[in-house]
């Protein structure tokens, strides 16, 4: 978890990064955090372009002393769209403009624990949201990450896994068992050799699937259940 924090007092960011640690540490106990404080934006933008540095969420104040904070969330968003931003401001002045952009939170100064705890909170829970969208196999020449909304089915040939999706067929160096764990709801094991995407799924016949693309999917006595019960949860 890296988070920046951008604000022009210092005695705010010191503030701001100790909270930000204790919240973090007191909800991801294991987690690996980084936390760095800028007190420009210029700086942090650099920080943001220097290679491999990923950020999950920049908190930043509004009214900086080298740009307008509405400014950079733009250039950020427009930019690094991946991250999160956490607007603070002491002025109420500035709370229709924050909807210029496309902020996670707003906290308004001064800074409570408890305005900044409902700020991570939402934080993590979007991050965690995010995850299960995609996910990350391994072929046997590289790496994917795969929006899971693309996933029409996966099925086991020999020693690996066609995963299908809606870009064309790839082979995945994957564990069934570990796939189907990964890919979560929406998704539904039908036979000890298939995984489906339920919102993929045409009709349903005695034993097997129909899915979109017309591909046909035997459905074992063993997952029948199983299948009839993520069918049932996606009409809910």
């Amino acid at each position: 978890m890296r988070i920046l924090i951008c604000d022009d007092e210092r005695n705010v960011l010191a503030s701001l990064k100790s909270m930000t640690e204790d919240i973090l540490k007191s909800h991801i106990p294991c987690g690996n955090i980084d936390i760095k404080t800028f007190d420009s934006a210029y700086d942090m933008f650099e920080y943001i372009e220097d290679a491999g540095k990923y950020v999950d969420a920049v908190i930043l104040d509004i009214e900086l002393n080298d740009i307008d904070g509405i400014e950079a969330a733009n250039k950020i968003e427009k930019e690094y769209g991946y991250i999160k931003i956490i607007f603070c401001t002491g002025f109420i002045k500035y709370s229709e403009k924050v909807f210029q952009v496309n902020p996670l939170y707003c906290i308004y100064k001064p800074i409570t624990r408890d305005r900044l705890e409902m700020a991570i909170k939402k934080l993590l829970y979007e991050i965690e949201r995010g995850k299960k969208k995609y996910i990350t196999v391994k072929s046997f020449k590289c790496v994917y990450h795969i929006k899971t909304e693309s996933i029409i089915y996966a099925e086991i040939n020999d020693r690996h896994i066609n995963l299908y999706t809606e870009e064309g067929m790839i082979e995945a160096i994957e564990n069934m068992d570990k796939l189907s764990s990964r890919l979560g709801s929406g998704f539904v094991r039908c036979h000890k050799s298939y995984i489906i995407n339920i919102n993929k799924m045409k009709k349903m016949e005695q034993d097997k699937l129909v899915l979109e693309d017309g591909t046909v999917v035997a459905v074992s006595r063993r997952y029948k259940t199983k299948v009839k019960e993520a069918i049932a949860e996606v009409l809910m």
